[in-house]
């Protein structure tokens, strides 16, 4: 990614404060003594040292990060699939308990239909019975 295309008095104009601020830490480091730049010296190293651990720091995390949103992506993935598979499932269910219904209402039927059979069954016996019991009265 390519940042703001900068004039060429906006380049001039850096690169001026940038050798005035090298010409005041010149005069600066010249100005102090030994012990000073040694301590400064120090202190830079120091600060460089703390600096690379950070980074370093940074890059495992951004290592983590990378391993997280990849566990991630593969955990939306195999979700989308579980979900998938449970609404195909569920069609193939409602679809099954329909047709359990419908099974349910022609066995319902076919058993009204021999409720009847046996009631009218019932009733010829029971006419039978009473016609040869007339019979066996005369």
């Amino acid at each position: 990614m390519m940042g703001p295309m900068l004039s060429l008095q906006q380049v001039i104009e850096a690169a001026e404060r940038d050798n005035e601020a090298d010409a005041r830490l010149a005069d600066r480091l010249l100005s102090c003594s030994r012990e000073e730049l040694v301590k400064l010296q120090e202190e830079r190293d120091l600060l460089h040292a703390q600096c690379s651990e950070w980074h370093e720091r940074y890059k495992a995390l951004a290592i983590r990060n990378t391993a997280w949103q990849e566990h991630c992506e593969m955990l939306h993935r195999q979700l989308t699939k579980d979900v998938d598979a449970a609404k195909n499932n569920k069609k193939k269910l409602l679809t099954k308990i329909s047709r359990l219904q419908e099974e349910n209402a022609e066995l319902k039927a076919a058993l009204a239909k021999l409720q009847q059979k046996v009631i009218e069954a019932a009733e010829r016996d029971n006419e039978a019975e009473a016609r040869l019991a007339d019979s066996k009265v005369e």
